[in-house]
């Protein structure tokens, strides 16, 4: 192979890396705002069952301990009433 040879051929394959690169990052793209609507959505999840709890658990008699400031979702994250109210109206 001649040295000519061997640069266009090195061209083509360097052209073709490039392409590749592109396809790779709106494949990343697409990937991201996936993941951040996955995100969302176990958001509005984790805000549902909050709300669920806090209506569920004065029926069976555990009010008392739902209802202490600050208390603890199943998630681990501090959820007031206000918090859980005012997710809930911005949900569709």
């Amino acid at each position: 192979m001649t040295q000519p040879e061997i640069v266009e051929m090195l061209k083509g394959e360097n052209k073709f890396l490039k392409e590749q690169i592109a396809v790779k990052d709106a494949q990343l793209a697409v990937k991201d705002r996936q993941i951040g609507d996955q995100s969302e959505r176990t958001r509005e999840t984790n805000l549902l069952v909050a709300s669920l709890h806090k209506l569920i658990m004065p029926l069976l008699g555990g009010a008392e301990k739902s209802q202490s400031k600050g208390s603890r979702d199943s998630a681990g994250s501090s959820l007031s009433d206000s918090d859980i109210h005012q997710e809930e109206t911005m949900l569709p």
